[in-house]
């Protein structure tokens, strides 16, 4: 289990040196705070409303990397490209970082949906559950009510004895002379 939650805590920063190698730094980060603000303008793009709140949380990484951003701009500008590279590296590290902590505030929210909706069906069940004991008792009380009844019209129908009148001869079917 501890091996799966680190697995995938590693997979998006394995996948991004292997992007990275290949790509501009520099433009990733901007994509990727696109990406945010594209969320903030449209909720609707990725099928949830709580993107706004999300978005709130990571305000300090989005804005981390847009000053580095900047940094890289003005020091490619003054000719320092090997600096500018650098602020370029972390202005991509604060915009994933924001990316990764608007996921981990939906996800978190969804769970919180999840535990509500399953809190919900389980109290619904255990009132199923119970109407269920009820009628069971309800049942089991009406159908020792009717065995009571039964007897009750068996003794009495004992107590008044035969059908016939009870006179020693008198058969059915047979006919006096």
């Amino acid at each position: 289990m501890i091996k799966r939650v680190l697995a995938a805590a590693l997979l998006p920063f394995v996948l991004i040196t292997l992007a990275v190698a290949g790509e501009d730094p520099g433009a990733l980060a901007k994509k990727t705070l696109a990406d945010l603000e594209a969320k903030r303008a449209n909720p609707a793009l990725s099928g949830s409303s709580q993107h706004p709140p999300a978005l709130d949380a990571a305000a300090n990484p989005i804005l981390q990397a847009r000053a580095l951003l900047a940094r890289a701009a003005e020091l490619r500008a003054l000719g320092d490209n090997a600096r500018a590279e650098l602020a370029e590296d972390g202005a991509l590290e604060w915009a994933l970082t924001a990316r990764e902590l608007v996921k981990a505030v939906e996800l978190e929210h969804d769970a919180v949906d999840q535990a509500a909706s399953a809190n919900s069906a389980s109290t619904r069940a255990e009132k199923a559950r119970a109407l269920l004991d009820e009628a069971i008792a309800r049942r089991a009380k009406l159908q020792t009510e009717l065995d009571r009844l039964d007897k009750e019209a068996e003794a009495r129908a004992l107590d008044a004895g035969p059908a016939d009148g009870g006179k020693p001869g008198n058969k059915p079917g047979k006919k006096k002379p």
